[in-house]
């Protein structure tokens, strides 16, 4: 999967591993989660500290309905989608 996103070298750096963020990606995928709000999940969300301001600010503006981390640009239009059922994270 790493040749195919162009943004995945960008996030290694800020991950714990490669494995955990291949799996993030994927499942993310099979849930139908917009490309866009992965890649803000996968670079920008997951290095930034739980319960900074910065977080904060974001986590308050996400769309009540929404089952997971909207990018900014989704967050702001108030777009969101029902994520479907994946279960690859059973065997994880």
């Amino acid at each position: 999967m790493h040749d195919e996103v162009e943004w995945y070298a960008d996030a290694l750096p800020n991950y714990a591993s490669a494995e955990l963020l291949d799996h993030d990606i994927e499942c993310g995928r099979h849930s139908g989660i917009p490309e866009c709000c992965i890649q803000f999940f996968a670079t920008k969300w997951r290095p930034v500290k739980l319960g900074c301001e910065e977080w904060e600010k974001h986590w308050k503006k996400i769309p009540a309905p929404a089952e997971y981390i909207t990018c900014p640009s989704c967050t702001e239009a108030g777009r969101w989608v029902e994520i479907k059922d994946c279960n690859c994270w059973m065997g994880w």
